[in-house]
């Protein structure tokens, strides 16, 4: 609700949506100056380089992490409670440089994070009617963890990506534990 009222604040023609930890570059800002003003398309994605625990990530799942920021304002639309999105039915353009996430410094602030989202996602999971399942809780985190970790090579970048992995996995548990406390 906040992205959208933001929007309808703004007074040009396009919007480029920022949050609070992401940061422009001067090449990014110079690219989205020359994009506006010869625009091929209705929106654009840029991609963004994620720092996690005090290290850039380059692989796992954070490698090809393309957000869609840079829109005309009346195409521009949040939804959604967690990692909420804008939504197109039309084809969108990618910018070269890429935006700056300065996602998690720490371990702690991943962990503060779990929380408010898990419970965000729990609202999610339980507007849709989904149920858990013991299996889910099982298999799942594990899945996780070995998709991130070794089928999207997050452990080369060492032990911050191992450690991004792990955490991954154990978000994934703490949201189905919390939708099978919650169905109780």
């Amino acid at each position: 609700d906040q992205k959208n009222y933001g929007i309808g604040q703004a007074i040009g023609e396009w919007v480029f949506l920022i949050d609070a930890d992401e940061r422009v570059s001067g090449a990014l800002g110079e690219e989205i100056k020359r994009t506006v003003s010869d625009a091929k398309f209705e929106a654009y994605e840029v991609l963004r380089r994620n720092r996690i625990f005090g290290r850039w990530m380059a692989h796992g799942i954070n490698s090809g992490d393309f957000q869609l920021r840079l829109v005309k304002k009346n195409k521009a639309v949040f939804q959604g409670l967690v990692h909420e999105r804008i939504s197109l039915d039309e084809k969108v353009g990618k910018l070269k440089n890429r935006l700056l996430h300065h996602s998690t410094p720490s371990i702690a602030s991943y962990m503060n994070k779990l929380n408010v989202y898990t419970e965000l996602e729990v609202q999610i999971l339980k507007s849709r009617n989904e149920k858990p399942s013991i299996h889910q809780l099982k298999w799942r985190p594990l899945m996780v963890f070995i998709r991130t970790a070794f089928i999207k090579r997050g452990v080369l970048d060492g032990t911050e990506g191992l450690f991004f992995a792990l955490l991954s996995a154990y978000y994934d548990f703490v949201n189905r534990a919390k939708l099978w406390e919650r169905s109780r």
